[in-house]
């Protein structure tokens, strides 16, 4: 025999449905950096083929750091008056 599921139970909730769709990111980085990121793309620190090494430490685990506010990342442009803005899908965690 089979339970009943309502509908309601079923359907995702507000936070899982905007989780879904991207948003605005920013990147803050020195301008040194700008020409091999623009050209190989966000790269997680020591992996891959080429591996590179952490910039600004990875108190939150090692990984490529973003920002939903522009703030967020400026520290990190070194002074530089560029930053990467990127299209990206936050989790709920964020």
């Amino acid at each position: 025999m089979y339970g009943s599921v309502s509908v309601a139970a079923m359907k995702p909730t507000v936070a899982e449905e905007k989780a879904k769709l991207p948003v605005l990111l920013f990147h803050g980085t020195a301008e040194r950096n700008i020409k091999g990121i623009r050209k190989y793309g966000l790269r997680v620190p020591n992996t891959g083929a080429a591996p590179i090494s952490v910039a600004n430490g990875s108190v939150h685990g090692v990984g490529v750091y973003t920002a939903k506010e522009p703030s967020g990342s400026a520290y990190y442009t070194k002074g530089s008056k560029q930053m990467l803005v990127c299209a990206g899908l936050c989790s709920q965690a964020s």
